[in-house]
């Protein structure tokens, strides 16, 4: 008011209220921006002070402000008159606490990218195993076709189980079959012994089939049988004689066998021939007469001299029982 005098007819027209409140609006934008300098200068303080503990690699999430401003107490960002010690404690623990938040963004980054890392790595390794499981597919099936083709081409070309492998090789190298990628040599003559194997299994099947619905005399010789068979298909498919010799002579052992228990089993059931002494005796007539209108007795008619020989054994056989008995009473 002094300043600008009593006399100034500017201030004199106006009275003290009216012009309060104008230097009050006057003034009121100085003070404004004079706090906004204040501001902005204690701001870049901070900033400063904040760029200094940056700078300091021993401010850790676990510093304390009292023991770290020893290391930073001479640099002239910590010495700024702006700043009082209040201020500068909550930006050291603003920093602190930002350090923490940072240091457990890293560790959740870091784990979160071992964790992708880990899942990149797992499909990678589940792609490559798909992968070569579908090239093991791939070449399993290729294999499957190329062997189905070459036994396909065994069936049709190579009847005769008695040829050299070279031999059937030979006959069948031309065909587009028996080029393979998958099945080596090896693997074709294993597959050409199976398939001789089968060949030989099937006919010697066919063969046994073909004695056993055969009827032959209980005493009938190779010599004489094969002269019934030879006209078979099934006799001449088969190559081997000692083979087919074999299998005659199994037959006919099992057949004379169950022959002899059969006819074992006929003197049993035939009662009349107990307490017959002998086959010369007038008692045997009954009881043969009942055992030849059995084919348990009719099987041996071509082996007269064995049937004789188990009868007789059969008889002495009973009639020493009998005299066991009755020494046994007397």
């Amino acid at each position: 008011q002094k300043m600008i005098g009593n006399n100034e007819p500017r201030w004199t027209a106006l009275d003290s209220r009216e012009r309060e409140a104008i230097f009050s609006e006057i003034l009121a934008p100085l003070i404004t921006q004079r706090e906004n300098e204040k501001k902005a200068e204690m701001d870049e303080a901070k900033a400063q002070f904040k760029q200094l503990l940056k700078e300091t690699k021993y401010v850790t999430p676990s510093s304390t402000f009292k023991k770290s401003r020893r290391d930073i107490e001479h640099d002239k960002r910590y010495k700024n008159p702006i700043l009082h010690t209040s201020d500068k404690e909550a930006v050291f623990a603003e920093y602190v606490e930002e350090l923490s938040l940072d240091n457990e963004k890293r560790k959740r980054l870091e784990r979160e990218e071992i964790s992708k890392k880990e899942r990149e790595k797992e499909v990678k390794e589940l792609r490559e195993r798909q992968g070569k499981e579908m090239d093991r597919d791939r070449e399993r099936q290729r294999r499957n076709e190329e062997e189905n083709g070459f036994l396909a081409l065994l069936s049709e070309r190579v009847k005769d189980p008695y040829l050299s492998y070279r031999s059937a090789m030979d006959l069948i190298r031309t065909e587009k079959r028996f080029d393979t990628r998958y099945v080596n040599r090896d693997d074709k003559e294993r597959m050409y012994q199976d398939h001789v194997k089968r060949i030989t299994d099937y006919r010697t099947k066919q063969f046994t089939l073909l004695v056993q619905d055969t009827t032959f005399p209980i005493n009938e010789t190779w010599s004489s049988a094969k002269k019934k068979l030879r006209d078979d298909k099934r006799y001449t498919d088969m190559n081997s004689e000692s083979e087919k010799e074999k299998i005659f002579d199994r037959k006919m052992r099992l057949y004379k066998r169950n022959a002899e228990d059969e006819f074992y089993q006929l003197l049993r059931e035939t009662t009349s021939l107990r307490g017959c002494p002998s086959m010369d005796s007038s008692k045997y007539e009954v009881p043969l007469t009942l055992m030849q209108a059995d084919y348990r007795y009719t099987t041996w008619n071509s082996a007269e001299e064995e049937r004789t020989k188990m009868i007789q054994d059969y008889l002495a056989a009973e009639a020493k029982k009998e005299e066991e008995k009755d020494k046994a009473k007397g």
